[in-house]
């Protein structure tokens, strides 16, 4: 049975823009889903999260159209499993209170917290800031904890 875990959107852009930092450690966490010795868990924003940001990264000048366009065909070929978030929504409301961040970054810790799962993120300042109340949430250069 495949190791399952929740990558939010930090991690995953790491797969397709070089220039960001951890870059290798998330890659390990990509090829892990491609080789199914991991299972990867999101929720439903997921999937626009992550083409938002290619979308951004073609905007500011980091990648080309047509290696967004690569990057999301990619994307489309990920096995991924969707969790949607409407039964949720008053948790990561609270939850989005408490810690005074936004729903959408607070979704993938609530599906986390949910299903018994870690989430990897590779965003230090969430991490940072939940990581005294939930133990679960791991930064992406811990990675050899992880795996």
């Amino acid at each position: 049975m495949a190791q399952r875990l929740v990558a939010d959107s930090s991690v995953a852009l790491k797969w397709w823009l070089d220039d960001e930092q951890f870059v290798d450690e998330a890659r390990l966490i990509l090829n892990k889903i491609i080789a199914k010795v991991v299972e990867l868990v999101v929720p439903e924003l997921w999937l626009y999260e992550i083409t938002n940001g290619i979308n951004i990264a073609v905007k500011r000048d980091r990648i080309t159209k047509e290696l967004g366009q690569e990057f999301i065909e990619e994307l489309q070929s990920i096995k991924i499993t969707q969790i949607p978030i409407i039964s949720y929504l008053q948790t990561i409301y609270e939850e989005a209170q408490i810690y005074k961040y936004a729903v959408y970054d607070i979704s993938y810790m609530v599906i986390a917290e949910i299903v018994h799962i870690p989430l990897i993120t590779g965003d230090e300042k969430f991490f940072n800031t939940v990581k005294g109340n939930k133990p679960f949430v791991k930064y992406l250069s811990d990675l050899e904890r992880i795996f």
